[in-house]
């Protein structure tokens, strides 16, 4: 046996303990006796699945701005190789939006 739960009322919590780490020690005499609360138990656990928790989204976060930081250097990268085409078509009269768009493009081919 290597748990036994019990329900224990409040008014005699005492002497309830007392009697059944008489009885364990009795019973099972290589083992200690040892007592915790099942709220306190399932609080640990659900604490440990927190803190795992904020872990993982911390990392999410971090790798999230590492994306945002690769698609903006190439996009950099992408602007400054196409840099006279882009000063042609402004020249000819082209738009920022069909800039954008003629660049956007190239990201979704």
């Amino acid at each position: 046996m290597d748990y036994v739960i019990a329900s224990v009322a409040a008014a005699n919590f005492e002497q309830t303990v007392k009697t059944i780490e008489k009885t364990w020690k009795s019973l099972i005499h290589d083992a200690p006796f040892e007592y915790s609360f099942l709220d306190q138990t399932i609080q640990k656990q659900y604490d440990e699945d927190r803190r795992i928790s904020k872990i993982i989204s911390s990392f999410g976060i971090i790798a999230m701005i590492i994306c945002a930081l690769g698609l903006y250097g190439l996009s950099s990268y992408m602007a400054e190789r196409r840099l006279k085409e882009i000063g042609i078509r402004k020249v000819m009269g082209a738009s920022v939006q069909q800039i954008v768009a003629m660049m956007s493009t190239e990201f979704v081919n």
